[in-house]
């Protein structure tokens, strides 16, 4: 979707002051005079206030080379750029907002903080177990015992939409080494704020779950932490329709064999045992 031209120019002041999109003016020439003002380092009221000139006064910073006679923005746009052909204002706008905005990078380690947000379920009868001292992920062809779970990341920040996901995996403490072999898909809640497990019935099956999913099926994980495949699709589906401000994870068993895993939960001795998930993008 393409953005209006005092969108664009806005992203770009953001951007330049590292500060958010809102509360800038909304005329174009009042933008483009600001953003020269950042460039450049000389106070805006100084310059003429046609976009004309807040342009070329721009084009001269980037190049060196000075402007002669009244040029078009468009003109003026495309000679920033580097466009060729003709193209319109606001995609050479758009062209020169990737060179002076890149996409912000960020790397983020969260952890499970309170007891209700990790847990298990039955998956027959729908009982929730969310206070003890470890949760299990149990798949086997007979429906009522398997047992689904769940972890919970709440506290930012998290990805605006539109970000892409560049690395996401969770980091999770297998209990023993007795019942130690996962067979389950990973899923998000795909939704923007799920919220935390409660010992309602069901409460981990009955939440929306993304298409996308990754297997972990591996025997023998434990003890200690262990890492999970990656989970860049599984979050970016969320990202793709959100703005999340919280994530759920969902272990879902396979119904194929016998196997049970049981991970500790922030609930054993010391709080220190809750999951972790790591998390990289970039933001447009």
């Amino acid at each position: 979707m393409t953005r209006s031209v005092e969108r664009i120019l806005q992203s770009i002041l953001a951007s330049l002051q590292g500060r958010p999109e809102s509360g800038y003016p909304q005329s174009e020439e009042s933008l483009l005079r600001l953003i020269r003002e950042e460039l450049v380092g000389v106070p805006a009221d100084g310059y003429p206030s046609s976009a004309e000139a807040q342009l070329a006064g721009i084009y001269s910073y980037l190049t060196g080379q000075q402007v002669s006679g009244r040029l078009s923005k468009e003109f003026l746009v495309r000679a920033i750029a580097g466009c060729v052909g003709q193209q319109s204002y606001e995609r050479g706008l758009e062209q020169i907002a990737s060179v002076l905005t890149p996409p912000s990078q960020f790397s983020v380690d969260y952890q499970v903080d309170q007891s209700s947000d990790d847990g298990d379920q039955l998956e027959t009868g729908g009982f929730m177990g969310i206070d003890g001292g470890d949760f299990r992920v149990r798949s086997t062809n007979v429906a009522a015992n398997r047992s689904w779970g769940a972890v919970r990341f709440h506290n930012g920040p998290f990805p605006v939409q539109g970000s892409i996901i560049t690395a996401a995996y969770l980091t999770i403490w297998a209990e023993d080494n007795l019942l130690d072999d996962l067979n389950c898909d990973i899923h998000a809640q795909k939704e923007a704020n799920p919220l935390t497990l409660s010992v309602v019935n069901f409460d981990i099956t009955n939440r929306p779950r993304t298409i996308a999913s990754s297997a972990w099926v591996e025997d023998d994980l434990g003890p200690g932490w262990v890492q999970s495949p990656p989970l860049v699709g599984v979050i970016q589906e969320v990202v793709d329709i959100c703005n999340p401000t919280s994530f759920v994870l969902i272990f879902k068993p396979r119904s194929n064999v016998v196997k049970t895993m049981f991970f500790y939960t922030w609930d054993y001795t010391g709080h220190l045992s809750g999951a972790k998930l790591h998390l990289e993008w970039t933001e447009p």
